[in-house]
């Protein structure tokens, strides 16, 4: 079976919601893996996953029966975990997003953690064969690293990264890649966003978006209800049943 959007979707919200059960469960990697817990998605298994507590990220990679490609979903901003070390984590990562928002700072995690990423695109067959995906800052770094590694991304609600890779208003960070480059990976980066989801709009997306219409609500940038609005009818049948690849092509 294919991998899907809203595979990709509910992997992105387990990676994100991860503190949220660690605190209820009081478990850490072994929760984590486990395939009887919600920190498992749907109709996947997870082969590995790596966390940075100093920086917050977080990643894990997930494989689907029958699917050829692994998924490896990178985590956002996070709130508390069950020791309250998320307070420090979750301000790190704000001013990440701040960074990322006005003077274009790359997230500092990428340095330590990019290698690790690229170990497991390598385990998993190379970059055909892997996808990565993420939610909010998560989406915004798994865009980071689809450049900086050549790989497959969909990212949900997520803060945009062009002005890294077009050069920003500040001239800040830049991803180094080249112009061929840059037109070939940006054929297989997707973004689905909320109509009024504010993270979003905060500059053009790279790569080809899918807008999802909703009514007005302050919770539009909540992967829950990214998940939900996949889930419905109409768009069930447009988006969420449809594999990632109907998606780039």
């Amino acid at each position: 079976m294919p991998i899907t959007i809203l595979d990709l979707a509910e992997a992105s919200d387990t990676v994100y919601n991860f503190y949220k059960d660690r605190r209820a469960t009081g478990r850490e990697a072994l929760s984590f893996l486990s395939q009887n817990l919600p920190t498992v998605p749907p109709g996947l298994s997870c082969v590995t996953h790596s966390e940075d507590k100093n920086s917050g990220f977080l990643a894990a990679a997930y494989r689907k029966a029958g699917a050829p490609e692994t998924i490896i979903a990178i985590r956002g901003t996070v709130g508390y975990n069950k020791e309250g070390k998320g307070r420090d984590v979750g301000f790190k990562n704000f001013i990440t997003d701040v960074g990322l928002y006005t003077i274009e700072s790359m997230p500092s995690c990428l340095k330590l953690n990019t290698p690790i990423i690229a170990d497991w695109i390598k385990q998993a067959g190379g970059s055909d064969k892997a996808i990565l995906c993420g939610h909010s800052l998560g989406g915004a770094i798994a865009t980071i690293l689809a450049y900086t590694l050549k790989v497959p991304c969909c990212a949900f609600n997520a803060p945009t990264v062009s002005k890294m890779v077009n050069g920003g208003t500040f001239r800040g960070a830049k991803i180094d890649v080249s112009s061929a480059d840059k037109l070939e990976i940006e054929k297989r980066i997707v973004n689905f966003n909320m109509r009024w989801d504010p993270i979003s709009k905060a500059s053009k997306a790279v790569g080809r978006v899918y807008n999802i219409d909703c009514n007005f609500s302050f919770k539009t940038h909540s992967q829950t209800e990214v998940i939900a609005a996949l889930n419905s009818g109409y768009y069930y049948d447009k988006y969420g049943s449809k594999s990632f690849a109907s998606a780039i092509r």
